[in-house]
């Protein structure tokens, strides 16, 4: 049976891959356009400000040159200048796609796990991502082993002994490919169990010294993002099971030639069910994309409106509170109608009214409040606060916190959660 015949009886695999390769084409473009948009509007642009969010970015155009130079391989049928280039570009963008799905898992571990900054990091992710490439690629490259490979008839290691091709396989694409791989699943176990060990799911009792019942501290911020860093980690393990499988049929190929000396159609199901399998990539990570938190919050806070079906009113009724040394604090809402929706910011008006409270024991403390002056001790006083971005809302860097108004306010400490937030 000759080369031509066993590359001509399965048409529909490859026509499968060039239709899974298009169509991963253009969703990706899709995608990166929206990206794109919401990170010019200045509306949606501090829900962007994630390092995975970047990283998943490089991601994504590192896999849309990747399809790009794939899809002429599979109409490329000699050598020449174009089927070097494309060899050359389709395993370059393979490998950089790689890189930044495993310097997400990374950096989840590095920022929640061992308290690295991670927009500092950010910068070494990228010189190791292209340090990878360059090594990997441009070695052979250098060496003149890409090309046409006339053995599976396609663009890829040049090599003709099955024994060196295999060797320029293993060292050149499938062995930094399987490394990276188990390292994403290895990174998301040591998240996984940090994340729900006993040490994050136990409740901690802090002390006040203004109050002499125990305050219950607030969860960690691996805590109360777990659902965000569990949504994240899904891109280093669609990458894994992705590299995972097409390393294992590259090899299985290749040693298949090795060992036939002919090409039969069983190694035509394997490369042409490997092109399929590597062409669905860019399907299964447009669709990660799109359900992405960061692009979520960042599309909502876009086209969210005050009268908008997001939108929650505020209680009709104010809360009042009897509180130490005869004060009242009454919480009541700015305005009789005023809503709040999850892309905007809450304001609450807090009263504080001093009264006398008759039965009262303790009626030195009220007699010692009532000979302050009197610009001191006005009846009735208000403060307004406006409370700082919650879940819902991008923090600011270097940090939000809560915004105070009013004269002779502190504005409070760096907001520890807000800052993390930024570098996952």
């Amino acid at each position: 049976m000759s080369s031509a015949d066993s590359l001509t009886e399965l048409p529909d695999l490859r026509g499968l891959a060039i239709g899974c390769g298009a169509s991963g084409i253009v969703l990706l473009t899709i995608v990166l356009v929206n990206f794109a948009y919401l990170a010019w509007n200045p509306t949606s642009r501090p829900y962007l400000n994630r390092v995975s969010f970047r990283l998943l970015v490089y991601g994504l155009v590192s896999n849309l040159v990747w399809l790009a130079c794939s899809l002429p391989i599979l109409n490329l049928t000699g050598p020449g200048a174009a089927c070097t280039f494309v060899a050359f570009g389709s395993n370059t963008a393979l490998m950089a796609t790689a890189c930044f799905f495993f310097s997400i898992s990374l950096n989840l571990v590095l920022v929640l796990v061992y308290g690295f900054d991670g927009c500092a990091m950010e910068k070494y992710y990228l010189i190791a991502t292209f340090i990878t490439c360059a090594v990997c690629n441009i070695t052979p490259l250098a060496a003149g082993e890409y090309g046409f490979w006339a053995r599976g008839q396609t663009c890829w290691f040049n090599e003709q002994d099955p024994a060196a091709h295999l060797r320029w396989l293993i060292g050149a694409r499938a062995f930094p490919l399987l490394l990276m791989a188990i390292a994403d699943v290895v990174l998301f176990g040591i998240l996984l169990s940090f994340m729900l060990g006993p040490r994050m799911n136990t409740n901690r009792v802090i002390s006040d010294p203004s109050t002499s019942s125990p305050l219950t501290a607030p969860p960690p911020p691996i805590v109360r993002y777990r659902g965000r860093i569990l949504r994240i980690g899904l891109y280093p393990l669609c990458s894994f099971v992705l590299n995972f499988t097409g390393c294992i049929l590259d090899l299985y190929g290749s040693n298949y030639i090795a060992t036939v000396q002919a090409i039969t159609p069983v190694l035509v199901k394997i490369a042409y069910s490997n092109a399929v399998l590597f062409s669905l990539r860019g399907i299964f990570y447009a669709l990660l994309a799109v359900t992405d938190p960061s692009f979520i919050r960042a599309f909502q806070a876009l086209h969210a409106a005050p009268t908008s079906d997001w939108s929650v009113p505020f209680p009709s009724t104010s809360t009042s509170l009897k509180g130490p040394l005869g004060l009242r604090s009454q919480l009541a809402p700015v305005g009789r109608n005023k809503r709040f929706s999850f892309g905007g910011q809450a304001m609450v008006r807090v009263e504080l009214e001093r009264f006398e409270d008759r039965t009262s024991t303790d009626t030195h403390s009220v007699a010692g409040a009532q000979e302050k002056p009197q610009e001191q001790a006005s009846p009735r006083q208000e403060a307004e606060v406006e409370l700082g971005p919650s879940l819902d809302e991008p923090p600011v860097r270097p940090h939000s916190g809560i915004r105070w108004k009013g004269t002779g306010a502190r504005r409070p400490s760096k907001s520890v959660s807000d800052e993390i937030e930024c570098q996952i």
